[in-house]
């Protein structure tokens, strides 16, 4: 963390702003800080809640995470979910009483007085109840919403970011999101939108001159020679997590940084941050290198389940986590999660894809027993491969029906996409016709129009008629206008036959 905040004297002094007028009812605003891997985001991010917390600021935390961009509302829920259950229910009843009412299905919570919305436009109401509970939440004082690693939100919550951006200069409210340049996917229209809107103040950290590369070895080694020091520089393109990573493994190798040396920081520059990292692992217990590789399938874990999945009892757990953490390996806060994306994903990197696979579904099943974890445990089922469990389609249907309840028909879809692909016996159509309305509902109406027409032919004759109506819809809003009202007119023939029949005795 010392060394990401090296030279960022200008950053700093612009949180120290932002921070200062939301705190005297100057208004609200967004920092968007933008940035390579290790450049220093997070610690940036981590100045802006310290300033927060020192003026007296509610402060409201969340991460996006690879594990769970197809988590409907998953940073949303991360920032005020805490908030919500903690309240009294008089307070609750409050923060989501008249327009936010919406907000309520996002947080799984009770909503009687919601107003009834058609599906599509449920992340509509959703987007504009949470901008409303912000406000509500920001009445009395002033609020700080801080967003990691913004490049791995899910799409309802970036889209609802960028709702809220655009009226956040009219509440005591201020947004701190930080997100990772030269990605794949890095030209994403919600980030674009952010980081365009005329009230954004952007950050874009460089990289650390050769002088503040020295400064951090010598914090780091015993003596640091200029050519040592102007090697790292070199190796690490003066990136803040690589040098000093790069200077913690030269440390553990017994390097002291004498100019003689240089040559062998150059051959250990040569590896990656992977191999650094479980060089280190390497060094430690049995116990602490089990449970990394748990909270690397978990991503944040508290340590009783990263303890579960790693087969370690509490006991075990505390000191294997402490060992971690002063390696540098794991951050220092709870949730048990690591210091910093990229040493995630080099130990998620060394573990073979079938060992993966296990302990995604294994993470599946302990957070199933918590049924208010249903939606986490969904999460690590899209990432294992399809074995004909019912169980695990049974599991993604329903958490495809929370997601749509709660306004984020995209979420649904993915869930329902990776069911369609859990061979489960005699559930084809019946998922086939759930993913069909969510594409629906999603905007995807070409993959809507395929999967509804090839769930019509296989559901039971009393579904029929509402699968063709829904077939109908998807044709129009398609852009098929003759087709629609051709499939219409197929099955209204049908129904009247059927009433024929029934009339003359042939109904069975």
């Amino acid at each position: 963390m010392a060394g990401e905040l090296l030279e960022r004297e200008a950053e700093r002094a612009v949180l120290a702003s932002a921070v200062g007028r939301v705190a005297t009812g100057a208004g609200g605003g967004l920092v968007l800080v933008l940035g390579e891997a290790g450049i220093g985001k997070t610690a940036l991010l981590a100045v802006a809640g310290g300033l927060a917390r020192a003026a007296g600021i509610r402060t409201f935390r969340a991460a996006g995470a690879p594990l769970e961009r197809d988590f409907g509302y998953g940073v949303v829920r991360q920032l005020l979910e805490g908030e919500l259950r903690s309240s009294s229910p008089k307070e609750r009843a409050r923060l989501l009483g008249g327009a936010s009412a919406p907000a309520a299905a996002v947080f799984g919570l009770p909503d009687r007085q919601a107003p009834l919305v058609a599906e599509g436009d449920r992340s509509v109401a959703a987007r504009h109840a949470l901008v409303l509970l912000v406000g509500e939440l920001a009445r009395e004082h002033p609020v700080v919403l801080v967003v990691d690693d913004m490049h791995w939100a899910d799409r309802a919550s970036a889209r609802w970011l960028a709702h809220l951006a655009r009226r956040v200069d009219e509440l005591p409210a201020l947004i701190v999101a930080a997100a990772r340049t030269g990605e794949p996917g890095d030209e994403d229209a919600v980030l674009a939108e952010l980081a365009a809107g005329p009230g954004t103040r952007v950050l874009r950290p460089g990289a650390l001159s050769a002088d503040a590369v020295t400064a951090l070895a010598s914090t780091i080694l015993d003596q640091v020679a200029v050519e040592f020091a102007s090697a790292c520089h070199e190796l690490t393109a003066g990136n803040p997590l690589l040098a000093g990573e790069l200077l913690r493994a030269a440390h553990e190798e017994g390097l002291a940084g004498t100019a003689e040396e240089t040559y062998r920081l150059q051959a250990l520059g040569a590896g990656r941050i992977t191999d650094w990292v479980m060089r280190r692992l390497g060094r430690m217990s049995a116990g602490a290198r089990e449970l990394a590789s748990a909270v690397a399938v978990l991503g944040s874990a508290r340590v009783a389940d990263a303890a579960a999945l790693a087969g370690l009892s509490p006991r075990d757990a505390e000191p294997a986590a402490d060992e971690l953490i002063e390696t540098g390996i794991l951050r220092q806060e709870l949730p048990l999660g690591f210091a910093h994306p990229l040493l995630r994903a080099a130990v998620e990197a060394d573990m073979p894809p079938a060992r993966r696979d296990r302990a995604h579904r294994r993470a599946a099943e302990l957070l199933a027993a918590d049924p208010a974890r249903a939606d986490e445990a969904a999460v690590h089922l899209l990432h294992t491969e399809p074995a004909g469990s019912p169980w695990v389609a049974e599991a993604l249907c329903a958490a495809a029906d929370r997601a749509l309840m709660r306004g984020a028909p995209g979420a649904a879809v993915v869930l329902l996409g990776r069911a369609l692909a859990e061979p489960a016996a005699g559930r084809r159509g019946a998922v086939l016709a759930a993913l069909g309305r969510a594409e629906r509902y999603a905007g995807r109406t070409e993959d809507a129009v395929r999967h509804l027409r090839e769930a019509v032919g296989l559901a039971p004759v009393a579904e029929r008629d509402e699968l063709a109506r829904e077939l109908a819809l998807a044709l129009f809003y398609h852009n098929r206008p003759e087709e629609a009202r051709a499939c219409w007119r197929r099955r209204s023939r049908a129904w009247r036959a059927r009433l024929s029949r029934c009339a003359s005795g042939g109904c069975g």
